[in-house]
């Protein structure tokens, strides 16, 4: 088949939408299909020979880099002459309106729902408030339209209707990467805290920052910061005179893996993951997790391989203390093995199938 990836807010140093569009990418392909990716950037390049093509999208305001196509025409122009089996979209907003322009030319549609708007906009403020209303025409746009709605877990499926067409696919994890192969048998000395992710509120970076300040009069500690975002200056002053430090965005997947390798803990506390692929990429690099028992970290840690917590930046701390007390080869066996059940191989054919009746129906059409 042919398949057409489209996603906006995508870049090359962004972090979860636009690893798991590259990695179901690369699965399609191993599994003989032939596949192109669109992404939005500062121009356009659709070069026949290459696998990713790039059409002009807008920044996006208080969203740093982050840019959305947002003329139609390109992406008309695109699916006219590619001529797709299926559209594959990685955003279901502002790219909602393909999925009706596509079930209209008989083309099938995958939406794959990154997050959660309901709750971005609830916690938007006054801008949630104003776009509330154009959120909810587009989520009916896409239930209405599209014939497969892929979520990586049933907290970012509970934003839709019952009747809407969602399958639940948990995504997966590049084990080959991401390995505890070198991991010292003992925890470390100072122990190495890592959190992973945009430094906006969703985030709760200061919570891991303030569970820093709880352990550091007690134990040696450290953190590394490890991503960037518009409340790093604050998160910086929040920190300042604590054993914690800010990396920046890490774009080189080598290097990210290699830090959490090195992490004796991964601090993951943001409550509106819709699935959490730090989370998983820690634990296939033999790292226990620390995370949010809202969202959908639940669904990825068992008891050997992390801890979930409230908002209690003494609770975090205590978390942390009970995992080191264990011993640490015993925890990253335990972590290794819970990650190497979700795989990318599984995700990218799960999507598939879900397709798997139409095209019947049309073949027997």
């Amino acid at each position: 088949m042919k398949i057409l990836q489209v996603a906006n807010f995508v870049h090359p140093a962004s972090g979860g939408l636009g690893r798991a569009v590259s990695a179901l990418a690369h699965e399609y392909r191993s599994l003989g299909h032939d596949v192109r990716t669109v992404f939005p950037s500062d121009s356009e390049c659709v070069d026949p020979s290459s696998s990713t093509w790039t059409v002009h999208g807008v920044r996006i305001p208080t969203m740093g880099p982050y840019r959305a196509i947002v003329s139609r025409r390109p992406l008309k122009d695109i699916i006219t002459h590619y001529s797709p089996d299926i559209v594959e979209v990685s955003d279901k907003t502002t790219l909602a309106w393909l999925a009706p322009w596509c079930a209209r030319r008989g083309i099938l549609v995958t939406v794959i729902s990154h997050e959660r708007t309901d709750l971005a906009v609830r916690s938007g403020g006054l801008a949630g408030v104003i776009v509330r209303p154009l959120v909810r025409a587009w989520r009916r746009t896409v239930e209405r339209w599209a014939p497969v709605i892929v979520c990586a877990s049933p907290f970012a499926s509970e934003e839709f209707r019952g009747t809407a067409p969602v399958v639940v696919v948990p995504f997966g994890v590049d084990t080959n990467l991401f390995h505890p192969v070198g991991k010292p048998e003992s925890w470390s000395e100072p122990l190495r805290l890592v959190t992973c992710g945009r430094l906006s509120p969703e985030k709760k970076t200061s919570l891991a920052i303030e569970a820093v300040r709880v352990l550091a009069p007690h134990m040696s500690v450290e953190l590394c910061v490890v991503g960037d975002g518009p409340l790093r200056a604050e998160l910086e002053e929040r920190a300042r005179g604590l054993p914690v430090t800010f990396a920046g965005n890490v774009s080189d997947r080598e290097d990210v893996a290699a830090i959490l390798r090195s992490a004796d803990v991964v601090v993951n506390l943001g409550s509106v993951e819709t699935f959490g692929l730090v989370t998983l990429e820690a634990l296939a690099s033999g790292t226990p997790v620390i995370a949010s028992r809202e969202g959908a970290s639940p669904c990825l840690l068992t008891s050997s391989s992390g801890r979930l917590v409230g908002s209690d930046p003494t609770d975090v701390a205590r978390k942390v203390l009970d995992i080191v007390s264990l011993t640490r080869i015993d925890v990253s066996d335990a972590c290794r093995e819970h990650a190497l059940t979700f795989t990318w191989r599984t995700a990218a054919t799960r999507i598939l199938s879900a397709h798997v009746p139409e095209l019947e129906l049309r073949r027997a059409g």
